[in-house]
């Protein structure tokens, strides 16, 4: 699988241990900084095992981190599929469990409006 789809902070985990490492970061420190390097966490050990998490550490030797939760990406997705079926925004809202306010924020923007008087030379 490709890096191409993941958040640039994860894309060199991706590119040295696979996707899946990266979607298991993600699930466990989804929204946080992490600092890596020196020993691994007990909740990285028991997520990957030793081994692999002493790898992880060791490329991410010294680095403090952001760790995106992925869920705007994922929720964008939705919001733009729910809207091609017709569907409208407060429903898509209550679907998705966030405010109509965000799936607003989420849909892309709307036309520009067409002007309320036309010039009248343009009119033969």
């Amino acid at each position: 699988m490709s890096a191409d789809g993941f958040p640039a902070s994860l894309r060199d985990v991706v590119d040295a241990m696979g996707p899946g490492v990266a979607l298991q970061l993600m699930a466990l420190y989804g929204g946080q900084d992490v600092l890596f390097g020196g020993k691994p966490k007990q909740a990285m050990i028991d997520l990957f095992g030793e081994k692999r998490a002493e790898e992880l550490n060791e490329l991410l030797k010294h680095q403090k981190m952001y760790i995106p939760n992925g869920k705007a990406v994922n929720l964008r997705a939705e919001v733009l599929r729910l809207q091609a079926q017709n569907i409208p925004q407060t429903e898509i809202g209550r679907v998705l469990g966030i405010s109509t306010r965000h799936v607003r924020r989420l849909s892309p923007a709307p036309p520009a409006a067409l002007p309320l008087f036309p010039d009248v030379d343009d009119v033969t």
